[in-house]
């Protein structure tokens, strides 16, 4: 269950706010444009998605991720999205108990066995606070052209790698 609220002493800064604690959760939508990651290259060198996120209450067991689809056989539909649905991208703040970290999970169709992949990147840290402070937080992922990503919280880096080129096509 959702709701439009405002969390803010500013009635007209508004937000979704999730109603039930322990629960799955999800808000979709179908792009505009496809994204195809082949066609970045040196002049068009950065994917970057960013969206922001705010703990009114402190966070015991849960995420707050994005999920990118991959265009498919099957039509995209925002009644069956949930949790297992398939994807090629996830990121975002993730927390249970003590541990905190982003994820970055990148699943790709290996160009050799055709088998789909999922890629995890290190886990970063350095950004607990977000999941305690009761405040709006920004987090962005940035993918270059070369494979290479770096994840941002708050403009402030948190994490960075690379894959190798084979696979930025697939992300």
């Amino acid at each position: 269950r959702w709701a439009i609220e405002s969390a803010s002493a500013n009635p007209e800064d508004l937000g979704l706010v999730v109603k039930d604690k322990a629960k799955h959760h999800a808000i979709s939508a179908k792009l505009n444009k496809k994204v195809d990651f082949s066609e970045l290259h040196e002049d068009q060198k950065q994917f970057v998605v960013q969206y922001e996120v705010k703990y009114q209450d402190t966070m015991e067991c849960g995420g707050s991720y994005l999920k990118l689809v991959a265009e498919s056989d099957e039509e995209f539909s925002s009644a069956t999205f949930n949790d297992k649905s398939a994807y090629s991208i996830m990121f975002g703040p993730d927390k249970c108990g003590l541990e905190s970290r982003i994820h970055l999970i990148v699943n790709y169709k290996n160009p050799i066995s055709g088998a789909v992949e999922e890629k995890h990147a290190k886990s970063s840290s350095d950004f607990k606070e977000i999941f305690t402070d009761a405040k709006s937080h920004l987090i962005t992922l940035v993918l270059d052209f070369d494979g290479s990503f770096e994840i941002f919280v708050d403009q402030r880096s948190v994490n960075m790698g690379s894959s190798s080129r084979e696979h930025a096509a697939g992300y």
